[in-house]
């Protein structure tokens, strides 16, 4: 079966922060699309330099590839480790993003 490729929009720094789903003690669920799917809780600091460095380089989207079960909407360029990051969102938050830039 061939599936379609994922949509993905680029977007600013204030509109993945504005999307991101923080937990409690400020942390943000991660995954990597590796060999294999590893999911990690990256700290809020951590998240927001990852991010600045994906807009400034254009590598920091909006893509619909892990978001319709698990809700990763927001796509990143790691700079510090060289891979793609998808970051979880608040569900709402990111439909009102897609339904914005769409």
């Amino acid at each position: 079966m061939n599936k379609a490729a994922a949509v993905q929009i680029p977007i600013s720094y204030v509109q993945a922060r504005g999307c991101l789903c923080l937990s409690k003690d400020n942390r943000v669920h991660s995954f990597l699309m590796s060999a294999f799917l590893s999911g990690a809780d990256l700290d809020l600091s951590r998240t927001e330099e990852m991010l600045a460095s994906a807009s400034e380089s254009k590598k920091l989207f909006l893509s619909d590839a892990l978001s319709s079960s698990l809700h990763h909407d927001v796509v990143a360029w790691d700079q510090k480790y060289h891979q793609w990051i998808y970051l979880e969102c608040d569900k709402e938050k990111a439909e009102q993003l897609w339904q914005l830039l769409r």
